[in-house]
């Protein structure tokens, strides 16, 4: 059974508890703890609300001990007696992880057995990887040994409806690698600008509108952009937006839409993201509200899309649709969606760009950042944003802004005669490389390993499935120099540039999937190319 782990720290520390949460990803992986920390809180919950239930859930409580939380009142207060009162009661098991040296003598704390070893600071080791695998040793002692008073719990309220924890975490994930050198981890809360749109008012005038009119008005939209254009992000706003007025929204993504049965396609999506929710109670809710991403790539033929699409629109009226541009010549063929307002996104103007390049420079120090130093660095960051936009090498799209962002961030130096977006997501994926500490002589190894692989699942159109793994990994020892397939495979996954479902192994982002592929075939043409030369001058 799995043990819930409740991690307390100040948020001065964030780095250390980032390192902690990775060095249990297999404890994770393997099922036997599930964490929580209060980065999981939802935009719009009442954080003491939401800390003080999870903390009471929970059944080993660890706190990250340092002078910045022995100086925090509320981890201090509220958390530390709460935690202590579990821990006397048997309740839960506290354990406090020293990060940084700290005079604690004198705390209620000091009497618990620390780890990591002889409670020696985890900054103060020569080697920290070393001194994190002494403590997850810890961990797995104290989660072997205890167990916790059998206490009665109070039945469920049917009222208890919440988010899951895997629908909170996706809510935030901005879906690219981001590295920032202020902040350990940027969620997309940190970094989302609400994109304009454009529609058609009631007189066939065009007009221009925040996106936050959509969950203040309503209705039936169908949302259409281009690639990379913030559709799915846009999505993901909305869904917080709904959930903070109380309704019951739901994400499908239209490419797993295989079957044109509404009840088990809702029924999967809730049992995914919520708790305590079947379909009879969603059906009869009067809160739903269905979210659909990416239209143009749904499973179904143009009669059963139909079907569906009418299914929909008897259970809520209030759906929002995204689609790519192109599919606005289509979907006029589907009477379902006849009612649907059509909305187009823009792209980032200059005003928007402003804005996120002021919220980038801002992570991590908003409440210290003085005005002058703000618009000063900001006036640069987009003189150099615009170069680059006006010079049609990228065009201006969130991912794109915030790749430059990153790698200005970096000081990288930029070709600026660069035709493809192909630099840009290098960048991102060497980065996620320097964050799984792989070391730069390896690198040519890991990219070549996702080259072959990415071709493997283009020609299986599919991701692979761990026996297919197995042998795909066995060609490749025999084909190119041999590598570990467990430790290749644990930094990919650990660092979000794979994901491996238990089922299956693939690419967690598409655009890194994209890029290895036109990698192989742009390979593959050079070896041709080469190839014919060779005979030509024979």
């Amino acid at each position: 059974m799995s043990t819930k782990v409740f991690i307390s720290y100040a948020h001065k520390d964030e780095n250390y508890k980032e390192s902690l949460v990775e060095h249990m990803s297999g404890l994770i992986r393997a099922g036997l703890i599930h964490e929580w920390n209060d980065r999981k809180i939802i935009a719009g919950q009442h954080w003491k609300d939401s800390i003080s239930e999870h903390l009471e859930s929970s059944e080993l409580i660890v706190f990250l001990i340092s002078s910045a939380f022995m100086n925090s009142d509320y981890c201090m207060g509220v958390e530390v007696d709460k935690a202590l009162s579990m821990h006397k009661e048997k309740k839960a098991q506290l354990i406090p992880i020293i990060i940084r040296p700290v005079d604690w003598a004198d705390s209620e704390l000091s009497k618990l057995q620390g780890l990591p070893k002889d409670a020696l600071a985890i900054s103060s080791w020569s080697n920290e990887d070393e001194a994190w695998v002494n403590v997850i040793s810890g961990l797995k002692k104290h989660i072997q040994q205890f167990q916790p008073k059998d206490i009665s719990l109070p039945e469920k309220k049917p009222d208890s409806i919440k988010p899951s924890e895997y629908i909170l975490n996706w809510l935030s994930d901005t879906e690219i690698v981001l590295t920032h050198r202020k902040v350990n981890q940027v969620n997309l809360d940190d970094i989302y600008v609400i994109p304009d749109i454009e529609l058609e008012s009631k007189d066939n005038l065009v007009d221009i509108k925040s996106s936050s009119y959509l969950h203040k008005e309503l209705g039936h939209f169908i949302i259409s952009g281009e690639e990379q254009q913030g559709k799915t992000s846009l999505l993901k706003y909305l869904y917080k937006k709904l959930l903070q007025k109380d309704y019951l929204p739901i994400y499908i993504d239209a490419f797993s839409v295989k079957k044109s049965s509404i009840e088990q396609v809702i029924s999967k999506a809730l049992q995914m993201q919520y708790e305590n929710m079947d379909y009879t109670t969603y059906s009869k809710s009067g809160k739903a509200i269905i979210l659909i991403d990416n239209l143009d790539n749904i499973g179904l033929n143009l009669k059963f899309k139909n079907i569906f699409l009418n299914f929909i629109t008897t259970l809520t009226q209030n759906t929002f649709i995204t689609c790519h541009s192109s599919y606005n010549y289509v979907y006029g063929e589907i009477p379902a969606l006849n009612e649907h307002q059509p909305i187009e996104m823009l792209s980032l103007g200059n005003k928007k760009r402003e804005e996120l390049v002021k919220k980038w420079i801002s992570l991590g120090v908003e409440e210290n950042i003085e005005d002058y130093e703000l618009y000063s660095k900001c006036d640069d960051l987009k003189s150099r944003l615009n170069i680059i936009i006006k010079k049609n090498i990228v065009p201006p799209k969130p991912i794109y802004v915030l790749m430059l962002l990153q790698m200005f961030e970096a000081n990288a130096q930029l070709n600026l005669d660069l035709t493809s977006y192909g630099h840009c997501y290098q960048q991102l994926i060497y980065q996620s490389f320097d964050k799984a500490k792989i070391l730069k002589n390896d690198f040519d190894k890991y990219l070549n390993v996702l080259t072959e692989l990415s071709w493997e699942i283009f020609k299986e159109k599919d991701e692979l499935k761990n026996n297919e793994l197995e042998i795909f990994f066995e060609n490749y020892n025999k084909k190119f120099l041999p590598v570990d397939n467990n430790e290749v495979l644990g930094k990919l996954v650990g660092h979000s540039i794979l994901c491996n479902n238990g089922i299956k192994v693939g690419f967690k982002y598409p655009y890194i999937y994209y890029f290895f592929v036109g990698k192989k075939l742009q390979n593959h043409i050079e070896t041709m190319m080469k190839q014919k030369t060779k005979l030509n001058t024979y």
